[in-house]
């Protein structure tokens, strides 16, 4: 499954110029109505205090899953025991049409384009499904 990171102020942007709408569990694309699917996540930017023992900087997670191994998500924060991480919070938003992209980031994946792959991928479905 391909999965995007979306940042919850680049879908804030998205609705409020009217490119998209939210139903649900799903990010629908006004101008074809196009649907994904989609599950709150975060993105580890970096530890604020403590050590990474789980490896979560620079990953995408869903919220779901962090809860499950115990951590507390609240606005730009996750605290797991005693580390504290900042992260982003967003949405992962599934694409079936895109499979083989060059700046496709698959979540949990090493391989990535530039150095920030989920605004390479975010930018990528910028200009695939809203241009």
């Amino acid at each position: 499954m391909l999965l995007r990171f979306i940042p919850q102020a680049t879908l804030d942007a998205w609705m409020d110029q009217g490119k998209v709408d939210v139903q649900s569990d799903r990010i629908v694309e006004v101008a074809t109505r196009q649907e994904f699917a989609m599950r709150e996540a975060v993105h580890f930017i970096k530890v604020e205090s403590g050590a990474d023992t789980p490896g979560w900087t620079h990953k995408v997670k869903a919220v779901e899953d962090v809860r499950a191994q115990g951590a507390e998500h609240y606005m730009s924060s996750v605290i797991l025991g005693e580390t504290v991480f900042v992260v982003e919070p967003g949405w992962l938003a599934e694409d079936p049409d895109l499979i083989d992209a060059a700046s496709t980031v698959r979540v949990g994946s090493k391989k990535s384009e530039g150095k920030n792959p989920e605004a390479d991928a975010l930018a990528q479905l910028l200009l695939d499904k809203l241009s």
